[in-house]
């Protein structure tokens, strides 16, 4: 079954939106981003750790660049909802907190990553930078 220009157009349009980061403009390059052991790859959406790819899910590789974008500062999980997740937050929901346990278990144990700071939210810290 052939595509019309149309249909061709759109699905051009769509890729390109999913490649795009949210309240972005498309970029022909962008730098990739290493922290620690962590190195984050935006052209291609992948991210590495100790040169090892890191399965994350979408939502997972989109927290870890946030954090890592505004690393040393504490990110509410109301921040991450809105900048993030979208959607609206919900105190007693446990959505952010199970993505960040989810993140912290592919990111390993032996060097805590993400710090929770206690009623605040939580912060990446690369190794020695504590």
């Amino acid at each position: 079954m052939e595509m019309d220009k149309s249909e061709s157009a759109m699905s051009y349009a769509v890729a390109e939106t999913v490649r795009s980061w949210p309240g972005e403009a498309q970029s022909s390059s962008r730098p990739a981003l290493e922290l620690g052991p962590i190195c984050i790859d935006p052209e291609t959406f992948t991210a590495v750790q100790n040169g090892q790819p890191l399965p994350l899910t979408r939502v997972e590789y989109e927290i870890l660049t946030y954090l890592m974008r505004n690393a040393h500062r504490v990110i509410s999980q109301q921040e991450l909802v809105a900048r993030v997740i979208g959607g609206v937050y919900c105190a007693e929901s446990s959505l952010v907190r199970v993505h960040i346990s989810r993140l912290r278990g592919k990111l390993g144990k032996q060097v805590p990553l993400i710090d929770t700071i206690r009623g605040r939210g939580f912060r990446f810290s690369a190794r020695g930078d504590r």
